[in-house]
């Protein structure tokens, strides 16, 4: 029968065993003991001194080459954290950010020890990257980012461009070793993937990221080999499917359509809503850097020459605006514009067959086709802007010499022609033809008529016939009775 010594000598061997046990268990579990030390506090920063918030905390006592876990924790949205642990002893400290990837060990961390009370981790707040065609100069503007970690594909973050081609990615994780990372740039543009390795780290905070992209400049002619600004040039890989660059043409003719990759295009270009140059092959062949064209377009200038109805004068009497449209069969507005000096400048415009319409103050005065081509191009029309001869017919009054000095206007809308009697008739030149003008006629300052007349022929007599008021006259003495 065993002796009571064996007995408790056999009981402690187990109990030993099952506690190394339970200590490696805990080790390999992340399960610590609760222990009577007090709390201490300790700020987890990122390498650049920024608060790092959601980090795991770890702390170990190591013995004999073992480590075994006596607390963790995770920091705050202020980068601190508060452990269980002895403030003058000594522990190895492990931080894990975000949790499972290991950006820092502190082999011997004595909090005693520790002046500032914080510990910086291989973590940069901030890493900023900007997207440019390949020489800098032209900004990838709300495209997607996705950056990796090299050393763990785990590690993937991604977000946009904003105006500038700028992208910010915060607390970027580095590795445990050295505060600095090479991560896998994946950017995603216009069906293409660019793929850039690059160092992330406190000396490269803020990198260009420069992608094989380039500009075309196009040079846009008309018919007459003239510039052509606010031309809509368009570059396709595939004729049949939307845009995928343009740019509209300056003062000079150059369009310059930028962040081009490499490949061969179809070039497309529109005046408004019309279509007015399209190669019949991918005219445009990027290789590596900048590429140029040159194109003609089925386009030219278009003045008009107003002239009144007989073409003997340019209309530009009136003191108010003469006003041009050209619109397409579809009565779609393919250009405006006004004068006051009789020459309708309508600027660029397409080559074909649309409806010229000319007015002033409302009145249509000119409405018929007109074919644009490089012969039309500087034209002139016919208008119906009448000559006629305006009278007074006074013989209903006691004296008609009067109407002399009758003066007044011929209105209609912002339209007033001055008339002056003077002369016995008014002599009306390039009129638009009306038929309900509104005439004014004065003597001074008091109106004294008013009626409408047309003007509907070109030397076309008018004549207004005025009358004079009855008015009684009593003539009184000083006592106020009348004479006799």
């Amino acid at each position: 029968m065993p002796n009571l010594y064996s007995l408790r000598l056999k009981s402690l061997v187990v109990i030993l065993f099952v506690s190394i046990l339970f200590l490696q268990y805990c080790g390999e579990n992340d399960v610590y003991l609760a222990n009577a030390y007090p709390d201490i506090t300790i700020t987890v920063k990122t390498f650049d001194g920024v608060a790092l918030p959601n980090a795991v905390v770890k702390a170990y006592t190591v013995q004999d080459g073992n480590k075994y876990l006596n607390d963790t924790k995770r920091t705050g949205s202020d980068g601190k954290v508060t452990l269980s642990i002895s403030d003058t002893k000594s522990y190895r400290l492990e931080v894990y950010y975000p949790a499972g990837f290991l950006v820092n060990i502190t082999e011997n961390f004595n909090y005693s020890a520790l002046p500032k009370k914080e510990i910086r981790v291989n973590v940069l707040s901030r890493w900023t990257l900007r997207i440019t065609d390949k020489y800098g100069r032209d900004f990838l503007e709300n495209v997607k980012v996705e950056i990796t970690h090299r050393e763990n594909e785990t590690l993937r973050f991604s977000s946009t461009t904003d105006q500038d081609g700028k992208v910010q990615f915060t607390f970027v994780p580095l590795i445990d070793t050295t505060p600095s990372a090479d991560y896998l740039v994946n950017i995603s543009y216009v069906n293409r993937k660019f793929e850039i390795t690059t160092t992330c780290s406190e000396d490269a905070k803020s990198i260009d990221i420069k992608l094989n992209l380039y500009r075309v400049i196009v040079k846009i002619s008309d018919v007459m080999d003239r510039p052509i600004e606010g031309v809509v040039t368009e570059l396709r890989e595939d004729i049949q499917e939307g845009v995928a660059f343009k740019a509209v043409s300056n003062s000079t003719g150059y369009a310059v359509l930028k962040l081009i990759p490499n490949g061969q295009y179809y070039l497309i270009a529109k005046l408004g809503e019309y279509e007015v140059y399209r190669s019949d092959d991918r005219l445009v062949k990027v290789k590596d850097g900048d590429e140029t064209a040159s194109v003609t377009t089925r386009a030219v200038r278009l003045n008009i020459t107003v002239y009144d109805f007989d073409g003997e004068s340019i209309v530009s009497n009136l003191g108010t605006e003469i006003n041009g449209e050209i619109r397409d069969n579809m009565n779609r507005l393919v250009s405006r514009t006004s004068t006051l000096e009789g020459e309708l400048r309508f600027g660029h415009v397409p080559l074909g067959e649309f409806k010229l319409t000319v007015s002033v103050a409302g009145i249509t005065v000119y409405s018929k086709e007109y074919e644009i081509t490089p012969q039309t191009a500087k034209g002139s029309i016919r208008a119906n802007f009448f000559d006629s001869r305006l009278t007074i017919d006074g013989s209903s009054l006691a004296n008609s010499s009067i109407t002399r000095y009758l003066k007044g206007i011929l209105k209609k809308e912002v339209l007033e022609i001055p008339l002056d009697f003077s002369a016995g008739y008014v002599s009306l030149e390039n009129i638009p033809a009306y038929e309900e003008y509104l005439v004014k006629l004065y003597i001074g300052e008091q109106e004294v008529a008013e009626t409408k007349v047309g003007i509907t022929r070109d030397e076309q007599e008018l004549s207004i016939k005025i009358r004079g008021k009855n008015i009684t006259v009593a003539t009184l003495n000083i006592y106020d009775e009348p004479l006799s």
